[in-house]
Parts: structure tokens; C-alpha cells; sequence
């Protein structure tokens, strides 16, 4: 009688264990599919921090970034914007060099801003011209 009982319940329990088997492989593409939602929570989660931690350290963001878009022709795209404390760094690129001269012109001209240096330019074969330019408030 425990042979046999024995023998029935390994029946029972190897079907158990392809039900966990499957149940296992499904959560876990489940979690893989949701991974990638993760990365972008957590990466703007990260933002919101630093943009909180920001916005306590009494820096006037929405001023500065308004000063930035009324001096910025259109040829000129930002490609990165830092601010801290005292200054603003900026990464740029301009289909021409007359992009780069105009967006410096501005800055030079708008009072908000009480130093300006032309930090690195670089420039490709496709006429492209690539820059970064510090901004002190």
C-alpha cells in the first residue's frame, strides 16, 4: 500500500512541478516585457529628484531657460542644458557657423547673463558645427 502510494503521489507531484514550471516562465516574461517601463521610471524619477532638489536650491529656473530660448535663433538646437547655482552650460549644434555667431551675439547682448565663454567647438564635414558655452547669472 505505501509503494503504491508512493508511486501515485510522484504522479501528483511532477504534474505540481511543470504547473510551477509554467507558471514560473510566465511571470518571468512578464517581468521582462516590464523591465524596460522600469528603466524609464526609474530614469524619471532621477530627473524629478534632480529637478526638485533644483528648484529648492532657490535657482530660478524657469527665468534662466526662458532667457535661453528668447536668445537661441532657430538654426540652433540644444542638445544639453545644465544649471546650477551660479551658471548655465549649454551643448549646441548649428547647421552653419553664422548659428553659432548669432546665438553669442544674443547672449553677449542680453543683459541676464554676466559672462559668457565659448567653451569648445567642433566642426564636421557636413557643415554641421557642434559647441558648448557656459553662461554665468
Amino acid at each position: 500500500m505505501v509503494v503504491i502510494m508512493a508511486f501515485l503521489s510522484r504522479f501528483k507531484l511532477d504534474r505540481d512541478l511543470s504547473d510551477l514550471a509554467e507558471r514560473i516562465e510566465g511571470k518571468k516574461n512578464i517581468l521582462v516585457a516590464l523591465s524596460s517601463n522600469e528603466d524609464a521610471f526609474r530614469s524619471i524619477q532621477k530627473k524629478l529628484e534632480l529637478t526638485k532638489t533644483l528648484m529648492e536650491s532657490g535657482v530660478p529656473v524657469d527665468i534662466l531657460l526662458t532667457n535661453i530660448e528668447k536668445d537661441r535663433p532657430e538654426v540652433v538646437g540644444l542638445t544639453m542644458i545644465g544649471i546650477n547655482e551660479a551658471k548655465v552650460s549649454l551643448n549646441a549644434e548649428t547647421a552653419s557657423d553664422s548659428g553659432l555667431g548669432d546665438f553669442i551675439r544674443n547672449v553677449n547682448l542680453d543683459p541676464n547673463w554676466k559672462s559668457v565663454e565659448l567653451v569648445d567647438v567642433t566642426g564636421d564635414r557636413q557643415g554641421g558645427v557642434k559647441f558648448n558655452v557656459r553662461l554665468r547669472w
